[in-house]
């Protein structure tokens, strides 16, 4: 039996998942060198900007519109939680 590997992320979305979790883990335990905590907050950010640009620009699996859920979706259900917030405390 021929077991078929399937990748679905492309090689740059792997390259920047784990130093963007290892980045926020060390700087969510780092508060000295100050230097130390400030540029690993930079290289998260860049790392997160990196991968919103490739969301849009990027190869087939990357980009935003080929995820399970389209962005329009997500957006409107993200602008819809307050209310149903409300509903639910109701």
């Amino acid at each position: 039996m021929q077991v078929m590997e399937v990748r679905v992320w492309d090689p740059l979305v792997r390259a920047i998942h784990w130093p963007l979790a290892a980045a926020v883990i060390v700087d969510w335990f780092t508060d000295e060198p100050l230097w130390m905590h400030s540029w690993l907050g930079y290289l998260a950010g860049a790392l997160v900007v990196l991968r919103i640009v490739w969301g849009f620009v990027g190869t087939g699996h990357a980009r935003f519109v080929n995820f399970v859920r389209g962005p329009r979706l997500v957006f409107g259900y993200l602008a819809d939680l307050p209310c149903r917030r409300c509903w639910s405390a109701a």
